[in-house]
Protein backbone atom coordinates (compact mmCIF):
# COMPACT_ATOMS: atom_id res chain seq x y z
CA UNK A 1 0.00 0.00 0.00
CA UNK A 2 2.85 2.38 0.86
CA UNK A 3 4.48 1.70 -2.50
CA UNK A 4 1.19 2.34 -4.30
CA UNK A 5 0.72 5.62 -2.45
CA UNK A 6 4.28 6.65 -3.25
CA UNK A 7 3.63 5.82 -6.89
CA UNK A 8 0.63 8.13 -7.02
CA UNK A 9 2.60 10.87 -5.28
CA UNK A 10 5.41 10.64 -7.83
CA UNK A 11 2.90 10.73 -10.69
CA UNK A 12 1.27 13.77 -9.11
CA UNK A 13 4.66 15.48 -8.80
CA UNK A 14 5.38 14.63 -12.44
CA UNK A 15 2.11 16.18 -13.57
CA UNK A 16 2.67 19.29 -11.49
CA UNK A 17 6.13 19.67 -13.01
CA UNK A 18 4.74 19.02 -16.46
CA UNK A 19 1.86 21.45 -16.26
CA UNK A 20 3.37 24.15 -14.06
CA UNK A 21 4.69 26.66 -14.80
CA UNK A 22 5.66 25.91 -18.40
CA UNK A 23 2.16 25.01 -19.57
CA UNK A 24 -0.01 26.90 -17.09
CA UNK A 25 1.71 30.22 -17.43
CA UNK A 26 -0.79 32.98 -18.18
CA UNK A 27 -0.52 33.89 -20.91
CA UNK A 28 0.98 30.84 -22.57
CA UNK A 29 3.19 32.05 -25.43
CA UNK A 30 2.65 29.80 -28.42
CA UNK A 31 4.82 31.64 -30.93
CA UNK A 32 3.93 31.79 -34.62
CA UNK A 33 1.75 29.49 -36.72
CA UNK A 34 1.91 29.69 -40.53
CA UNK A 35 -0.32 27.76 -42.95
CA UNK A 36 -0.11 28.23 -46.73
CA UNK A 37 -1.68 25.24 -48.46
CA UNK A 38 -4.78 26.19 -50.43
CA UNK A 39 -5.12 29.41 -48.46
CA UNK A 40 -2.74 31.52 -46.42
CA UNK A 41 -3.17 32.24 -42.73
CA UNK A 42 -0.32 33.40 -40.51
CA UNK A 43 -0.69 34.04 -36.80
CA UNK A 44 2.15 35.77 -35.00
CA UNK A 45 3.05 36.11 -31.32
CA UNK A 46 0.11 33.98 -30.19
CA UNK A 47 -0.82 34.38 -26.54
CA UNK A 48 -3.28 31.91 -25.00
CA UNK A 49 -5.27 32.37 -21.80
CA UNK A 50 -7.25 29.83 -19.79
CA UNK A 51 -4.80 26.96 -19.34
CA UNK A 52 -4.61 27.72 -15.61
CA UNK A 53 -8.16 26.33 -15.36
CA UNK A 54 -7.05 22.94 -16.69
CA UNK A 55 -8.69 19.99 -14.93
CA UNK A 56 -7.22 16.51 -15.26
CA UNK A 57 -10.07 14.06 -15.85
CA UNK A 58 -8.22 10.80 -16.42
CA UNK A 59 -4.71 9.38 -16.11
CA UNK A 60 -3.67 6.01 -17.49
CA UNK A 61 -0.12 4.80 -16.89
CA UNK A 62 1.67 1.65 -18.03
CA UNK A 63 4.97 1.55 -16.17
CA UNK A 64 6.30 -1.51 -18.01
CA UNK A 65 6.09 -0.12 -21.53
CA UNK A 66 6.09 3.42 -20.13
CA UNK A 67 3.06 4.96 -21.68
CA UNK A 68 1.11 7.79 -20.12
CA UNK A 69 -2.28 8.95 -21.34
CA UNK A 70 -3.79 12.04 -19.81
CA UNK A 71 -7.22 13.49 -20.56
CA UNK A 72 -7.79 17.08 -19.48
CA UNK A 73 -10.56 19.64 -19.82
CA UNK A 74 -10.49 23.42 -20.03
CA UNK A 75 -13.77 25.41 -20.00
CA UNK A 76 -12.46 28.19 -22.22
CA UNK A 77 -9.29 29.12 -24.05
CA UNK A 78 -8.89 32.57 -25.57
CA UNK A 79 -6.06 33.69 -27.81
CA UNK A 80 -4.68 36.99 -29.03
CA UNK A 81 -2.26 37.42 -31.91
CA UNK A 82 -1.49 39.44 -34.99
CA UNK A 83 -2.34 37.94 -38.35
CA UNK A 84 -2.06 38.02 -42.13
CA UNK A 85 -4.71 36.24 -44.18
CA UNK A 86 -5.45 35.59 -47.85
CA UNK A 87 -8.39 33.22 -48.32
CA UNK A 88 -10.86 32.99 -51.19
CA UNK A 89 -14.02 31.36 -49.92
CA UNK A 90 -17.71 31.58 -50.85
CA UNK A 91 -16.84 33.94 -53.73
CA UNK A 92 -15.29 36.31 -51.20
CA UNK A 93 -11.59 37.14 -51.45
CA UNK A 94 -10.73 37.69 -47.79
CA UNK A 95 -7.52 39.60 -47.13
CA UNK A 96 -6.19 41.56 -44.23
CA UNK A 97 -3.58 42.18 -41.57
CA UNK A 98 -4.08 43.19 -37.96
CA UNK A 99 -5.15 41.71 -34.64
CA UNK A 100 -6.83 38.32 -34.36
CA UNK A 101 -8.79 36.77 -31.52
CA UNK A 102 -10.12 33.27 -30.90
CA UNK A 103 -12.44 31.72 -28.32
CA UNK A 104 -12.37 27.95 -27.86
CA UNK A 105 -14.97 26.56 -25.49
CA UNK A 106 -15.21 23.22 -23.67
CA UNK A 107 -11.78 22.11 -24.79
CA UNK A 108 -10.85 18.46 -24.34
CA UNK A 109 -7.15 17.60 -24.59
CA UNK A 110 -5.73 14.10 -24.94
CA UNK A 111 -2.02 13.79 -24.22
CA UNK A 112 -0.05 10.60 -24.83
CA UNK A 113 3.60 10.18 -23.88
CA UNK A 114 5.75 7.21 -24.78
CA UNK A 115 9.15 6.69 -23.21
CA UNK A 116 12.04 4.30 -22.80
CA UNK A 117 14.93 3.53 -20.46
CA UNK A 118 18.54 4.55 -20.82
CA UNK A 119 21.61 4.13 -18.64
CA UNK A 120 23.48 6.99 -17.04
CA UNK A 121 26.16 6.78 -14.37
CA UNK A 122 25.15 3.23 -13.52
CA UNK A 123 21.46 4.06 -13.06
CA UNK A 124 18.37 3.61 -15.22
CA UNK A 125 16.73 6.82 -16.36
CA UNK A 126 13.62 7.54 -18.38
CA UNK A 127 13.36 9.63 -21.51
CA UNK A 128 10.33 10.68 -23.50
CA UNK A 129 10.53 9.45 -27.09
CA UNK A 130 7.18 10.60 -28.44
CA UNK A 131 4.44 13.04 -27.55
CA UNK A 132 0.99 13.01 -29.13
CA UNK A 133 -1.50 15.75 -28.38
CA UNK A 134 -5.06 16.18 -29.60
CA UNK A 135 -7.02 19.34 -28.89
CA UNK A 136 -10.78 19.04 -29.33
CA UNK A 137 -12.79 22.22 -28.73
CA UNK A 138 -16.55 21.93 -28.73
CA UNK A 139 -16.83 25.29 -30.44
CA UNK A 140 -14.48 27.86 -31.94
CA UNK A 141 -15.16 31.50 -32.74
CA UNK A 142 -12.69 33.76 -34.53
CA UNK A 143 -12.41 37.50 -35.02
CA UNK A 144 -10.01 39.22 -37.43
CA UNK A 145 -9.76 43.01 -37.15
CA UNK A 146 -8.94 45.20 -40.14
CA UNK A 147 -10.12 42.86 -42.89
CA UNK A 148 -10.54 44.64 -46.24
CA UNK A 149 -8.42 47.56 -45.03
CA UNK A 150 -10.78 48.27 -42.16
CA UNK A 151 -14.02 48.52 -44.16
CA UNK A 152 -16.40 47.75 -41.30
CA UNK A 153 -19.23 46.31 -43.39
CA UNK A 154 -16.94 44.02 -45.39
CA UNK A 155 -15.00 43.13 -42.24
CA UNK A 156 -18.16 41.90 -40.53
CA UNK A 157 -19.14 39.88 -43.60
CA UNK A 158 -15.64 38.43 -43.82
CA UNK A 159 -15.67 37.36 -40.18
CA UNK A 160 -19.12 35.83 -40.60
CA UNK A 161 -17.95 33.79 -43.60
CA UNK A 162 -14.79 32.70 -41.76
CA UNK A 163 -16.82 31.50 -38.77
CA UNK A 164 -19.26 29.69 -41.03
CA UNK A 165 -16.26 27.76 -42.34
CA UNK A 166 -14.24 27.65 -39.13
CA UNK A 167 -14.03 23.85 -39.39
CA UNK A 168 -11.81 24.23 -42.47
CA UNK A 169 -9.47 26.57 -40.66
CA UNK A 170 -9.42 24.44 -37.50
CA UNK A 171 -8.73 21.24 -39.43
CA UNK A 172 -5.59 22.78 -40.90
CA UNK A 173 -4.38 25.01 -38.06
CA UNK A 174 -5.06 22.88 -34.97
CA UNK A 175 -2.51 20.19 -35.93
CA UNK A 176 0.13 22.92 -36.10
CA UNK A 177 -0.91 24.15 -32.66
CA UNK A 178 -0.80 20.58 -31.33
CA UNK A 179 2.71 20.13 -32.71
CA UNK A 180 3.93 23.38 -31.16
CA UNK A 181 2.52 22.57 -27.71
CA UNK A 182 3.64 18.94 -28.01
CA UNK A 183 7.21 20.08 -28.63
CA UNK A 184 7.06 22.17 -25.45
CA UNK A 185 5.71 19.22 -23.47
CA UNK A 186 8.43 16.98 -24.90
CA UNK A 187 11.10 19.38 -23.69
CA UNK A 188 9.61 19.91 -20.22
CA UNK A 189 8.91 16.20 -19.62
CA UNK A 190 12.47 15.22 -20.47
CA UNK A 191 13.80 17.95 -18.21
CA UNK A 192 11.74 16.44 -15.38
CA UNK A 193 12.84 12.85 -15.94
CA UNK A 194 16.53 13.62 -16.34
CA UNK A 195 16.64 14.97 -12.78
CA UNK A 196 16.43 11.55 -11.11
CA UNK A 197 16.59 7.81 -11.91
CA UNK A 198 13.47 5.94 -12.96
CA UNK A 199 13.15 4.35 -9.51
CA UNK A 200 12.51 7.77 -7.98
CA UNK A 201 9.45 8.23 -10.18
CA UNK A 202 8.19 4.65 -10.37
CA UNK A 203 9.33 2.62 -7.31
Amino acid sequence: MAKKNLFHVTVFIFLINLCTPALRLEPFFLGDIVFNQGFEVSLFNIKAYGASNLKIEKIRINTESFKIELVAFMPKITTESTYAISWKISLLDIKGQGNAYAILENVKSILKLTGSNYQRQGATYLKIDKVQLKIQPQSTKLRFDNLFNGNKALEDVGNEVINQNVHLLSANMLPLVEQAIGARIFKVANQVFEKAPRSEFFP
